[in-house]
């Protein structure tokens, strides 16, 4: 599924959360650099925090193999971003989820991102 800043991939990506065996693998279009994550993308990272989730990142090489993997946490950065109206208010029943974010250096050393990868925890 392609990142796009509208409700409607809220709606699909919420969709696709609870419908999915599989990761669930979230792309752009456009250059988002680890830096500049977008608002809703930020909402859905801070969901998945404040539900326990693991929030993993790794940096991935030209070749699109996995370098370095790290786990963090996206509360500090997202939830200066989040607004009441959130992903994880919307849902009382949401799945229990963890991401993977995929980032690769470009050729003027910012991280940008790869992918998300959405996949259901193991309870």
């Amino acid at each position: 599924m392609v990142f796009s800043d509208l409700h409607t991939f809220d709606r699909e990506l919420a969709q696709s959360l609870t419908a999915a065996r599989d990761p669930v693998v979230v792309t752009s279009a456009d250059r988002i650099t680890q830096r500049q994550m977008p608002p809703r993308l930020e909402k859905w990272l801070a969901a998945v925090d404040d539900s326990g989730g693991k929030i993993e990142t790794q940096s991935v090489d030209q070749a699109g193999r996995s370098r370095a993997r790290w786990a963090s946490s996206s509360r500090s950065s997202a939830r200066s971003g989040r607004r009441a109206n959130s992903p994880s208010s919307n849902n009382t029943q949401r799945p229990e989820i963890s991401t993977q974010k995929s980032y690769r250096l470009d050729a003027s050393g910012d991280r940008v991102m790869e992918r998300v990868e959405w996949s259901r925890r193991q309870r």
